[in-house]
């Protein structure tokens, strides 16, 4: 690694605790988590597609209707008449709402005007992909990249953007579209905790985009 990229590593640990720090394995466990990962295969995983088995459903049938049963939810156990369902959909045939007016609605669900609202102990980066602006971003970046993995040039496959410089080492480019690139899941998940070794090769090539 250059120095550079050595330097950014250290700033983005700085100050951080390790919950396992002074832990060691013992040599069993380590032989034991080797034979594990050996046996893993993750070079097909993919989830598109994938369907829940009816005994999936149930489980999660019951647990919804534990969640629900004391929700605080303006219309829990209200139920509309065929007739309004009817109007209600007739209303919204054709009606395509603007970036700006779903801006606004998301912004007057957001937080403590939620119904479901705990005193923010959802955490800030699942927040943030519950958001309009992350959405678009989303977008940018994979129509960009012509809905192609940047890694193995796949595509008419299930995408996710990835962050080039973690969000955890600056925020500040959560949004920005040249720090994102799209990547199939399986590669994706190759740079977990691994984004230094990717992110010259990523950013030369989003920067390349832009100047195209």
């Amino acid at each position: 690694m250059s120095e550079e990229a050595k330097a950014k590593i250290r700033l983005s640990k700085k100050g951080k605790g390790n919950g396992r720090l002074g832990t060691k394995h013992t040599e069993e466990t380590k032989q034991k988590m080797r034979e594990k990962a050996l046996l893993r295969d993750n070079s097909n995983l993919d989830w598109t597609g994938r369907k829940h088995s009816d005994s999936s459903k149930l489980k999660i049938s019951e647990a919804n209707v534990v969640r629900f049963k004391n929700s605080q939810h303006p219309l829990t156990n209200f139920k509309f008449s065929d007739e309004s369902k009817k109007k209600m959909s007739e209303s919204h045939l054709g009606k395509i709402l603007s970036k700006e007016t779903r801006s606004k609605i998301s912004e007057s669900h957001t937080g403590d005007k939620h119904w479901n609202w705990k005193g923010g102990i959802t955490s800030l980066n699942r927040r943030s992909r519950s958001t309009s602006a992350w959405k678009t971003w989303r977008e940018q970046v994979f129509k960009r990249d012509d809905y192609t993995c940047q890694e193995c040039f796949k595509n008419k496959c299930y995408l996710e953007p990835h962050h080039i410089i973690p969000v955890r080492s600056d925020r500040s480019k959560l949004f920005t579209l040249t720090n994102g690139v799209s990547l199939c899941r399986p590669c994706h998940k190759k740079t977990i905790w691994k984004e230094h070794l990717f992110e010259e090769k990523y950013l030369l090539y989003t920067n390349s985009k832009k100047v195209n």
